[in-house]
């Protein structure tokens, strides 16, 4: 029996196809969190701060989980910690993971470690 070889380009893009449904599902876990927390008028205003204060536009912060991370702190001081924690909750749920608190880091770790174990 002959072994198949996939082409480097059809790889890649399944490599793609996986990061873009991990962006997705990031984003998807932070609307879901803010909107548990915050009404959709304080969630829009956290997106505009977020943007006009901290120069880190909505479809940038799953690429950015850093400076999400710095923007939450700075906009809500300690409480962004358990904002944080429940976007891990919600984010590892939604990939079907056991909890994140098992995981030690920064928020921003462990979302890098999340997209590791998503994407090849």
């Amino acid at each position: 029996m002959e072994k198949t070889v996939e082409p480097a380009i059809t790889l890649l893009g399944k490599e793609e196809d996986e990061n873009e449904s991990f962006k997705r599902m990031f984003l998807d876990a932070i609307d879901e969190t803010l909107k548990h927390f915050f009404n959709d008028v304080a969630v829009g205003a956290i997106y505009f701060y977020m943007e006009k204060t901290c120069c880190l536009r909505k479809e940038e912060i799953a690429g950015k989980p850093e400076a999400f991370s710095a923007c939450l702190h700075r906009l809500m001081g300690a409480g962004a910690l358990v904002i944080e924690d429940r976007i891990l909750k919600t984010l590892c749920s939604k990939l079907g993971l056991q909890s994140a608190q098992e995981s030690t880091g920064t928020f921003s770790e462990r979302i890098v470690e999340l997209r590791r174990s998503r994407v090849p």
